[in-house]
C-alpha cells in the first residue's frame, strides 16, 4: 500500500458483520458502536501481524477513534481522538505536512492486507484462537515496554492453555470413569504440576519441552507466591515457546 499523506481510501470489505474500511495512511476503521468488539478485531488483526512477523502492539481503548462513515462511498468522513497515547498523537500527526515523532513505516501492497484481513477474520471466528492470540500480542507489547512480569504471566496462560488441551486429548484416549476423567481435568485436584510431569512420564512432550516447562512453572510459582521478579530473560523464554506453540495451533491460517 502506497503510503500518503491524506486520509485516502485504499479499500474497505466486510469483518463479519461490520464494515471494515482501510485508508492509505494505514488507518483502520470498524462500522461499530461497541468499544470492546471494535477493540478484539483490531486486536486481532494486529496480533496476526504479530504473527506473520511484524513488530505489532495491542491496541488500547482510550487509542480509538470515533468516526463517521459514508455509507454510499464506505469511506471515513471524520474523526475524532482524544491525544492520550503514542499512537493517538501519530494517528493525528498523519495529515499534515509533518510528523510529530521520527516514526517508521511499514509498507504493505493492497493484496497483502486484504490477506491479512481473511487470514484475521477467520482466526476471529474461533473465540478461544482468537482470544489466545490476543493474549500473546498483549505479552509482546508488555515485553517490548519492559513490563517483564505481566507479560511473562500473560505468555504462561498461553502455555497453560496449550498444556490443558494436550491432557484433554491425551485423557480422551484412556478408558476412564467419567468421575475419573472430571477429577483429572479439575486443576484443583489435579494441579498443573501434575499434569506436565504425567505427560512427560507418558512421552507426551519432548524433554526439551518439559525442562523448560518446569523452569517457567518455577518462576510463575515464585512469582505468585514469593513475590518474586520476573527477568527479561526469564519472560523472552516464556514468551518464545509461547509464541512457537501458537504458530503451530495458527498455521491452518497463516
Amino acid at each position: 500500500m502506497q503510503h500518503s499523506t491524506k486520509r485516502e481510501k485504499a479499500f474497505s470489505c466486510e469483518f463479519g458483520k461490520y464494515a471494515l474500511i482501510c485508508n492509505k495512511d494505514g488507518f483502520i476503521g470498524i462500522g461499530c458502536n461497541e468499544e470492546e468488539i471494535a477493540v478484539e478485531i483490531l486486536n486481532t488483526i494486529m496480533g496476526v501481524l504479530l504473527m506473520i512477523g511484524f513488530p505489532a502492539h495491542a491496541v488500547r481503548p482510550r487509542e480509538l477513534s470515533q468516526i463517521e462513515i459514508n455509507t454510499e462511498s464506505q469511506t471515513i468522513g471524520s474523526s475524532r481522538s482524544e491525544l492520550s497515547t503514542m499512537r493517538a498523537m501519530l494517528n493525528v500527526s498523519f495529515g499534515r505536512d509533518y510528523l510529530l515523532f521520527d516514526h517508521s513505516r511499514q509498507l504493505f501492497l493492497e493484496s497483502e492486507i486484504l490477506d491479512l484481513m481473511r487470514k484475521s477474520q477467520g482466526i476471529h471466528k474461533i473465540p478461544k484462537l482468537a482470544e489466545l492470540l490476543r493474549f500473546m500480542l498483549e505479552a509482546e507489547t508488555h515485553l517490548f515496554n519492559s513490563d517483564y512480569s505481566p507479560a511473562f504471566m500473560l505468555g504462561w496462560i498461553v502455555l497453560e492453555r496449550h498444556i490443558s488441551e494436550v491432557w484433554a486429548a491425551s485423557l480422551r484416549k484412556k478408558e476412564l470413569s467419567k468421575e475419573s476423567r472430571r477429577k483429572m481435568l479439575n486443576t484443583a485436584q489435579w494441579p498443573i504440576d501434575n499434569i506436565i510431569e504425567t505427560l512427560n512420564l507418558n512421552s507426551e512432550i519432548e524433554l526439551s519441552t518439559y525442562t523448560l516447562l518446569i523452569d517457567l512453572k518455577n518462576k510463575r510459582n515464585n512469582f505468585m507466591h514469593r513475590g518474586y521478579v520476573i527477568a527479561q530473560r526469564d519472560a523472552e523464554r516464556c514468551l518464545q515457546l509461547a509464541k512457537e506453540i501458537l504458530k503451530e495451533k495458527l498455521s491452518g491460517f497463516l
